[in-house]
């Protein structure tokens, strides 16, 4: 859904994606006389409104990511208590040559994959046999660092799907676990919606967004907005800029930020039509004509749209085949623990190999589907003086 066509630009004209059609269609809807001196309430209600699907979106990923992280963490907890019991128990076995009490210690931390912390005497113990009470600490440390690590994971995916941080400290985390924890950071994520909405639209000091509109209405020609206004009024309020410090040069510069991100009300709204109107002109993405295709080869000439595609692929191709073998030889290195959980590697080496591979066929064609919809070439013009000359 982030990823669609974006809004196309010819010359002086703005034509828009499907997306922002669906926008001004209800904005239309609601304002039909699109007079300059009215349309500052129905952009603001609009924003709001996108604003509140973006969050009821957000949250029931971030639900449903709490669960699959839920089961993903109970997989991993069994499977390195398991590898503590299998390994404690191979210890008892006997052996020719007194064990080196810390590197036993390390080979433990290393196969749990856990930054387990023993004083000397229950690092001694370990050679010697370990006790209930100590096989309880080690099991205690595990669960312990791993509910941590997968609830840092869980709010980062969180903040990745935000795209903007939860300013969670790292003492909040200490008293979470996986039944309060998803609440939690629902709750987190309806405050900072509230304060979005706040900030772009109620604040009276920023309120950014009508800022942005006020900023849009200035340059409309007339009493009336044109669809090409409200493209670009719907432009500027969806996107900010905010200051950075560059590492490299040493200067201010100024950042693009998404405030509001609009296909999630526009899926809404696409939802209320019904099925046989979606494909009627009334939802048309615009001014475009029906022979799009034959234009555009026209315009950019076919052997350039051809050489555009065949770079797409192979782009796509080559950075997810490089990221599919760095993790199958990192999988490979890592195979040989299963032997601790009573499984044999070379099936689960075949099994995940096989998994990883499908899950890359799939990256490739939503990748190469995703480029070619939201590609732009960067200099039209050139690029038809190009085919002219050929």
């Amino acid at each position: 859904m982030t990823q669609i066509q974006p809004t196309l630009t010819f010359s002086d004209r703005r034509v828009p994606s499907f997306t922002i059609k669906l926008l001004i269609n209800e904005i239309k809807k609601r304002y039909p006389d699109l007079k300059v001196s009215g349309i500052v309430p129905v952009l603001k209600d609009l924003g709001e409104k996108v604003l509140d699907s973006e969050q009821a979106y957000a949250m029931e990923a971030v639900d449903r990511i709490a669960e699959e992280r839920q089961f993903r963490y109970q997989d991993q907890l069994d499977v390195r208590l398991d590898t503590l019991d299998t390994f404690l128990e191979g210890l008892t076995f006997g052996r020719d040559e007194p064990l080196n009490p810390q590197e036993v210690f390390g080979e433990l931390r290393e196969l749990t994959r856990t930054r387990l912390e023993l004083n000397p005497q229950q690092i001694r113990e370990l050679t010697d046999g370990a006790s209930p009470e100590l096989v309880e600490e080690l099991s205690s440390q595990i669960e312990t660092q791993l509910q941590s690590l997968e609830l840092r994971r869980l709010i980062g995916a969180a903040e990745r799907l935000l795209g903007s941080s939860l300013e969670v400290e790292d003492d909040q985390l200490a008293d979470l676990d996986w039944e309060s924890a998803p609440e939690w950071i629902l709750n987190l994520i309806e405050e900072q919606f509230k304060e979005r909405k706040e900030r772009y639209f109620s604040d009276p000091e920023e309120a950014l967004v009508i800022k942005s509109i006020q900023v849009g209405l200035k340059d409309v020609e007339g009493d009336r907005l044109t669809e090409s206004d409200l493209v670009k009024i719907l432009g500027l309020m969806a996107e900010g800029r905010q200051a950075a410090f560059d590492k490299k040069s040493h200067k201010r510069i100024w950042l693009r930020t998404q405030r509001i991100r609009y296909p999630f009300y526009a899926a809404e709204l696409l939802m209320s039509y019904p099925q046989e109107q979606i494909a009627d002109a009334d939802l048309d993405i615009g001014d475009l004509p029906p022979d799009l295709e034959s234009k555009e080869q026209d315009l950019m000439g076919r052997s350039v749209l051809s050489n555009i595609y065949r770079d797409l692929f192979l782009r796509v191709i080559s950075e997810l085949w490089v990221e599919y073998l760095t993790e199958m030889e990192a999988l490979r290195v890592a195979i040989g623990l299963e032997a601790y959980a009573q499984r044999d590697p070379l099936v689960q080496y075949k099994t995940r190999g096989f998994e990883m591979f499908q899950r890359l066929m799939a990256d490739m064609r939503l990748g190469v589907v995703n480029r070619m919809f939201t590609f732009q070439p960067r200099n039209l013009d050139r690029i038809q003086a190009g085919v002219e000359n050929t």
